[in-house]
């Protein structure tokens, strides 16, 4: 799985696990710092291509989670530990200069 793959999977699961209801693909773009809309498109079919997710027709926002484990690297790490700090201490102000800190850690690596 690549980082960006990663990131996009990290981002639909601390959506559902805060909000109850997947993202959109806009919010995906948005929360994963994507250009296109066709790059969303195309990362979200290869992660529901390899189980990861999947769309449940009828209705919008329809990408589930399913039960395969998602891979755990260094950054899926990352990622985690900060968006539990971030529901853990909703008062911090600085968390966007902690994931750009983390942001440019993931580039160097």
């Amino acid at each position: 799985m690549t980082p960006l793959q990663q990131r996009v999977l990290s981002f639909v699961r601390d959506h559902i696990a805060e909000r109850e209801y997947a993202p959109s693909f806009p919010e995906i773009g948005v929360g994963c710092n994507l250009k296109s809309k066709g790059q969303v498109h195309r990362v979200v079919h290869i992660l529901i291509a390899a189980g990861y997710l999947r769309q449940e027709k009828g209705h919008a926002r329809n990408l589930a989670l399913t039960d395969k484990p998602a891979p755990q690297t260094k950054a899926t790490v990352l990622d985690d530990f900060i968006a539990r700090l971030e529901r853990k201490c909703p008062a911090v102000t600085s968390w966007a200069m902690v994931r750009q800190v983390a942001n440019e850690m993931r580039a160097e690596a």
